[in-house]
């Protein structure tokens, strides 16, 4: 079961089923490959459905900007994953209520909805905008090999980072994380769609930019662009939603952002560089393991 405190004014939770390895060497299988295994599968699988349907489709439909695709392609996997938070948020007795890890959240997912609806519309208007007059026209041969889209999806992930990083360092500094930012910290990390609840200009600085800019920068392929948002689709609902399957990595990393609001900034090459990673000297377990536990104090967090 999920165990809650509030002695200090902050939830401290322990899960049995998520994982609880100390260092690196005393990691298992579980706890590396398995974790990240349904990201492994969507992309070796959207890259070949990707390979055979990308071309029908643009013969099919050839008025169609086959360059819409991605934007297509992530809408409809954003919604399927975030109303099926939704619905599990709202199904606790099923099978799926044991893996929530987080249970905290003071705004409620129809509360968010009409602002999460909004950025939605404008990430759409800003990748007509940009597909239409910015992006150079990537690449839709599509004798591309597995492993150049691989390369290709890794650059944009290294841009990504470093664009979010700097650019949510930013929204922390005073007097902009309360004009700006403050909305996005409202959450607790909770519920699935709250990764889009934000003001507009965070959203742009947080989301549109760092994840249009790698891209722009490569003008790489279309297949690319298209695994790339593949992974992008879960990763917001999944690391704001506070389950923790087997299946996924634990949600803890960006947790602990939402709760400390000084560690863990973007996805961990430039936390890491600066040191900002929430590690087992914080009073946890490292990045990618759940260890919630019980403070001590003011001092920090003791490990239960």
């Amino acid at each position: 079961a999920v165990v809650s405190t509030q002695s200090t004014g902050q939830h401290h939770l322990h899960h049995p089923l998520c994982f609880h390895s100390h260092t690196f060497a005393e990691m298992g299988f579980k706890d590396t490959f398995l974790p990240y295994s349904f990201y492994m599968v969507k992309f070796v699988s959207v890259f070949y459905v990707g390979k055979w349907l990308l071309p029908i489709i643009e013969h099919k439909f050839p008025h169609f900007n086959i360059h819409y695709a991605p934007l297509v392609w992530f809408e409809c996997l954003y919604w399927f994953y975030g109303i099926s938070h939704m619905i599990m948020d709202r199904t606790p007795n099923l099978w799926w209520g044991k893996y929530k890890v987080v249970q905290q959240e003071s705004i409620s997912d129809v509360q968010m909805l009409p602002n999460v609806i909004f950025n939605h519309l404008f990430l759409i208007a800003s990748q007509i905008v940009y597909s239409t007059y910015i992006a150079r026209g990537g690449s839709t041969e599509y004798d591309i090999s597995i492993f150049t889209t691989l390369l290709e999806v890794a650059f944009y992930y290294l841009i990504f980072d470093l664009v979010f990083y700097y650019g949510h360092r930013f929204l922390h500094l005073p007097g902009v994380f309360e004009v700006l930012h403050k909305q996005h910290h409202q959450t607790k990390g909770s519920v699935g769609i709250s990764g889009f609840y934000m003001h507009p200009v965070d959203y742009f600085l947080e989301g549109i930019l760092p994840s249009f800019l790698g891209p722009f920068l490569l003008n790489g392929h279309l297949l690319s662009g298209l695994c790339y948002v593949s992974l992008n689709s879960i990763n917001s609902p999944h690391s704001h939603g506070g389950y923790c399957f087997p299946f996924l990595p634990p949600p803890d990393n960006h947790y602990h952002h939402h709760r400390y609001y000084n560690k863990n900034y973007a996805l961990g090459i430039l936390d890491i560089f600066h040191s900002t990673t929430f590690t087992s000297q914080d009073g946890l377990i490292t990045r990618g393991k759940v260890r919630m536990a019980n403070e001590k104090s003011n001092k920090g967090v003791k490990e239960r």
